[in-house]
C-alpha cells in the first residue's frame, strides 16, 4: 500500500529502511522512526513483539517528553518541509497517540490509511521469518489492528485491505483519494503501468482462502469478527455502529490478558528452545556430514598413496643407486676440497708476506709524502719571494719609466750628457 502511495505522488523518508530478503521490493519506511519506536518500547519494557496493552502511562512519563523531542527532529530531519509526507510502521498502531502529538508539534495533520490482511497470512509470515508460534501472530494482529483503530477515531481516516489492493488497485486508491479528500501529484493513469509492475503476485508469500475452514482456536471468534468488520469498512466504507463490537474484543483480549499471559510466555520460551534445540542439531548434523566427508576424503587419499607408493618402488631403486653414486661423487669433491684448501693456505701465506712488504712501501711513502710536503711548502714560500721581487721590480721600472717621460728628465738630459762626457775624459 505504501508503495502504491509512493507512486501516486506520496513523498518517503530520506532513510529508508533497505530491502530484505522477506521483502525484496522494500519496506517504504524510515530507519530513524523505527529505531526511535524501538527506543520507545523498550523505555516503556515492551518490544516490537508485545501483544499485550501498551502502558498508558508512559504518555505522561519525562521519558515521553525526551522521546518527543527527538520525534520533531526525526519528523523535520525525514521530511522537512514535504507536504504529502508518507509515515508507515507497523509500531506506529500501538503508539499512535504519541505519534499524533509529535506530527501536531512540526505542523502536521494527519490523514490515516488503514490496511490490513488476513490474519491467517500474517501469522504464517511472522512464523516464517521470525519462527513465532501461529497463535502469537494472531494476538499480535489483534492487537495492532484493535489499537490502530481505537486510537484513531474521530480523524479522516479510510479503511481498505491487502486483499482488495491487489484485486483492484485503481478502486482502493480511489477510495483513499475519496475518503481522505487527497490531490495526488500524479494522477491513475499516469501511474498505471509502474504501479502494475509493482504490484507483482510473486510476492505474496502466504495466501489463505477464503472458502477453508479457519483453525480451531481460542482466539478464532475474535480474530473472524474483528477481520469481518475490517473487510466489510474496506469494501462499503466504515460504520459507526461496529465501534462497538470491535470494543467489546478489545475488552475481551484486555480481560484474558491476565490468563493469556503467562501461556504465551511459555510458548516464547518452548519457541525459544526448540529453536536452540534446532540450531543445536543443525549444528551437529553439520558437524556429523562435515566429519564423513573429512573421513571419506581421508580415506581415499590413503588409497591414493598407496597406488602411489606401489607406483614409486622402481624409482625408489633408482634413486637409490643416484644416492649412491652421489656419495661416491662427495668424496671425490672432498679430495678436491682438501686439495683447494692446501693451495688457499698456501696463497694465503704469500699474501701474508706480500702484505708486511705493502706495509713498509706505505711507510717509506709517509715519510716521502712528509719531505714533499715540507718542499711543498718551501716552494711556495719561494714562488712568493719570487712574485714579491717581480713586483718591486715592476713597481721599479714603472717608477724610472715614470721619471724617463717627465719633463725635469728632458730638461736635464744635456747636463747628464755633459757629465758623462766629463767622466769619460
Amino acid at each position: 500500500m505504501a508503495g502504491v502511495l509512493h507512486i501516486m505522488g506520496a513523498e518517503l523518508p530520506q532513510n529508508l529502511m533497505p530491502a530484505t530478503r522477506n521483502n525484496p521490493v522494500g519496506h517504504f519506511e524510515s530507519v530513524e522512526v523505527c529505531r526511535l519506536n524501538d527506543a520507545i518500547l523498550r523505555s516503556a519494557s515492551s518490544s516490537w513483539s508485545d501483544w499485550c496493552p501498551f502502558d498508558r502511562g508512559w504518555l505522561d512519563s519525562f521519558a515521553a517528553e525526551t522521546m518527543l523531542d527527538r520525534a520533531h527532529e526525526v519528523l523535520s530531519g525525514e521530511w522537512g518541509q514535504s507536504r504529502l509526507a508518507l509515515l508507515k510502521d507497523p509500531r506506529i498502531c500501538r503508539l499512535f497517540p504519541f505519534w499524533r502529538s509529535a506530527l501536531a508539534g512540526v505542523g502536521y495533520a494527519p490523514v490515516v490509511v488503514h490496511t490490513h490482511r488476513d490474519p491467517a497470512e500474517v501469522s504464517q509470515s511472522l512464523q516464517r521469518r521470525d519462527g513465532l508460534p501461529p497463535e502469537i501472530g494472531r494476538l499480535l494482529w489483534l492487537r495492532h489492528v484493535l489499537d490502530a483503530e481505537r486510537a484513531t477515531r474521530g480523524l479522516s481516516r479510510v479503511f481498505v485491505s491487502y486483499e482488495g489492493l491487489l484485486r483492484d488497485w485503481r478502486q482502493t486508491v480511489g477510495r483513499i483519494t475519496e475518503g481522505l479528500g487527497i490531490r495526488w501529484p500524479k494522477s491513475p493513469d499516469r501511474a498505471q503501468a509502474e504501479v502494475s509492475r509493482f504490484l507483482s503476485p510473486d510476492l505474496r508469500h502466504h495466501r489463505r482462502e477464503r472458502d477453508s475452514a479457519a483453525p480451531a482456536g481460542a482466539l478464532d471468534p475474535w480474530l473472524e469478527e474483528v477481520r469481518a468488520i475490517l473487510d466489510t469498512w474496506a469494501e462499503s466504507g466504515e460504520v459507526e455502529v461496529d465501534h462497538a463490537r470491535l470494543d467489546a474484543v478489545a475488552a475481551q483480549l484486555e480481560a484474558a490478558t491476565p490468563v493469556l499471559g503467562p501461556i504465551v510466555d511459555l510458548a516464547l520460551r518452548l519457541v525459544a528452545c526448540a529453536g536452540e534445540f534446532e540450531r543445536e542439531g543443525g549444528r551437529l548434523r553439520a558437524d556429523l556430514d562435515g566429519a564423513s566427508k573429512d573421513k571419506a576424503a581421508l580415506e581415499q587419499q590413503v588409497a591414493e598413496l598407496r597406488t602411489k607408493l606401489g607406483a614409486l618402488e622402481p624409482e625408489r631403486d633408482k634413486v637409490s643407486r643416484t644416492l649412491a653414486e652421489a656419495q661416491d661423487r662427495i668424496r671425490d669433491l672432498d679430495r678436491s676440497r682438501a686439495d683447494a684448501e692446501a693451495a688457499v693456505e698456501e696463497q694465503a701465506d704469500r699474501l701474508r708476506h706480500l702484505e708486511a712488504e705493502a706495509k713498509g712501501l706505505r711507510i717509506q711513502a709517509a715519510r716521502s709524502s712528509d719531505e714533499v710536503a715540507i718542499l711543498t711548502r718551501q716552494l711556495v714560500k719561494t714562488q712568493k719571494h719570487l712574485a714579491d721581487e717581480s713586483s718591486r721590480r715592476k713597481k721599479a721600472e714603472a717608477q724610472v719609466s715614470a721619471l724617463r717621460s717627465s719633463t725635469s728628465w728632458r730638461i736635464t738630459a744635456p747636463l747628464r750628457r755633459t757629465n758623462l762626457l766629463l767622466r769619460r775624459t
